[in-house]
């Protein structure tokens, strides 16, 4: 598994939906969410998680995600719904037309232990669904996250 090349990716993005995993990552009645440091969605509070890399599995995406951006590995996945995103704020200035993923929702939780964001992230919070961001209520919604 490894990534697109940079010049691919982007006619891909042009051209077509990115499957992703995003991670519902539950302590109590409180979720985990990490603030982007990057495009989409610049400077909010998001799940973690991102896209799916060619023969990974939608589990293993996941774990990998919550590995990468959280430090940590999820215990206890289970799928929870899926959800479409478009918007404006592509990952690369040169794309016109915009973001569109296609992200299949995994709630999780997390080991006790220290989660360590990685560099695509200015920090991390626990919230409760009445306290997330309007775009991302509205996904939590779909989902049935409550």
């Amino acid at each position: 598994m490894s990534l697109i090349p940079e010049k691919l990716y982007k006619q891909i993005m042009e051209n077509m939906p990115i499957p992703c995993v995003d991670l519902a990552i539950r302590r109590g009645n409180k979720f985990l969410l990490i603030k982007r440091k990057n495009k989409p969605v610049l400077g909010k509070w998001w799940m973690p998680g991102g896209r799916i890399l060619k023969n990974e599995s939608l589990i293993d995406a996941a774990k990998r995600k919550c590995v990468e951006e959280c430090g940590v590995k999820p215990v206890n996945l289970t799928e929870i719904g899926t959800y479409v995103y478009m918007g404006k704020d592509a990952v690369f200035e040169d794309i016109k037309t915009g973001i569109h993923t296609i992200s299949v929702v995994f709630e999780a939780e997390l080991p006790l232990g220290e989660i360590k964001i990685d560099k695509n992230h200015s920090e991390f919070g626990w919230f409760e669904v009445s306290e997330f961001p309007s775009e991302l209520k509205e996904i939590a919604k779909k989902v049935r996250l409550s």
